[in-house]
């Protein structure tokens, strides 16, 4: 049977915060070297991507987990993403870059924890990987026990120098050393990847992932706290929706779990360009592999429709922070029957394979 509870508050007026402090963070790779892959021919191209993150100890581990070759295929479980960087080749610079803001020193980002670059091919099995750190990898300081929020930036440079390492793969596998910084030449090899041996890459997120991350081996055996449909905080949302709209899962808090912006469901509010329109909003988390996301659309709140395939069009997607995207829907009074007065929910639904579908809506 397909659960369902009724919507919370269908309507939500976005909120803006003024004044959000963050702590720039600029990561990147030194240019114009040569990066390959583990058969020492094929060279890193455009499809591979590299995600700035760290590694957090989950409820079920029995000590703190620190990534290496030997646990490996526990990575992905284990991994928090802060940040995505595309590779680029363009006229050589062979480089992944990103400048980032680092909104608050919530767990697992806090002052001084390590921060590590992982870089992969694809998210398949038979992908190449790479993961990166370096002694002065660390979190910085959003805002200092005085209340004053952090004005400098932090670098994570990967470069030819002996405090950079890597986990898995090989930095700077000709020898060449520091000096090579200096002496441009393009043909020094500062990354070499290796295999992933089958194992699954960060990429793609599951609620089980999510689950994994947020409860223990004993409330995980308890599906009235770790079911989909359960409410552990108390806060009125089911976990399905705050895996599926980045609540945060623990404290009862309505705020997204990785910002400081607020968390509504569904946001309505006028367009910036022009007041007249109004749009309707959701954030969800990026890369899950097991959630499908559907507006519908209400002029009584008793009868809600799927968006008509004409509003396709009119949906956008765009990212907000880090690990995060914002799905919006441009101009709900264009659709038919809502021109005075409109609703708008979304429909979330869990695919669990060959499980019944578990069906929620939006607060």
């Amino acid at each position: 049977m397909v659960l369902r509870f009724l919507a919370l508050n269908v309507l939500s007026w976005l909120l803006l915060l003024a004044n959000v402090h963050a702590a720039s963070i600029i990561w990147t790779n030194t240019v114009f070297r040569t990066n390959i892959e583990s058969d020492g021919i094929t060279n890193f191209t455009d499809a591979w991507v590299f995600e700035l993150g760290t590694f957090v100890t989950l409820p079920t581990d029995t000590e703190e987990f620190i990534p290496t070759e030997e646990n490996r295929s526990e990575w992905a479980a284990h991994w928090v993403r802060l940040d995505t960087s595309t590779y680029s080749t363009v006229v050589g610079l062979n480089f992944y870059t990103n400048n980032t803001n680092l909104e608050s020193n919530a767990a697992p980002f806090v002052v001084g924890a390590r921060a590590y670059v992982w870089g992969y091919s694809s998210t398949s099995a038979n992908a190449e990987w790479i993961l990166l750190t370096d002694e002065d990898w660390l979190y910085p300081e959003v805002i200092d026990t005085n209340g004053v929020p952090s004005i400098e930036t932090t670098n994570f440079d990967l470069r030819f120098n002996s405090d950079s390492i890597a986990i898995t793969g090989s930095l700077d596998p000709g020898g060449r050393g520091p000096e090579t910084e200096d002496g441009g030449d393009s043909t020094a090899i500062l990354m070499q990847s290796a295999p992933s041996s089958g194992n699954t890459g960060p990429g793609d997120r599951s609620f089980t992932d999510w689950l994994q991350q947020n409860f223990s081996l004993l409330e995980l055996s308890d599906p009235l706290i770790s079911g989909p449909l359960a409410d552990p905080d108390g806060n009125g949302l089911s976990n399905l929706i705050e895996y599926a709209f980045f609540f945060d899962s623990r404290n009862g808090s309505l705020t997204q779990s990785e910002s400081t912006l607020p968390n509504t469901g569904v946001a309505l509010a006028r367009d910036s360009s022009d007041p007249s329109i109004v749009n309707a909003s959701f954030i969800k988390p990026f890369n899950t592999t097991d959630l499908e996301y559907t507006f519908q659309v209400s002029s009584d709140a008793v009868t809600w429709t799927d968006i008509d395939a004409a509003s396709l069009s009119r949906i956008s997607i765009s990212s907000p922070f880090a690990g995060a995207e914002t799905v919006t829907l441009r101009d709900i009074k264009q659709i038919p029957g809502l021109e005075t007065v409109g609703l708008v929910r979304v429909r979330v639904t869990l695919v669990n394979g060959s499980a019944t579908p578990v069906i929620a809506f939006t607060p």
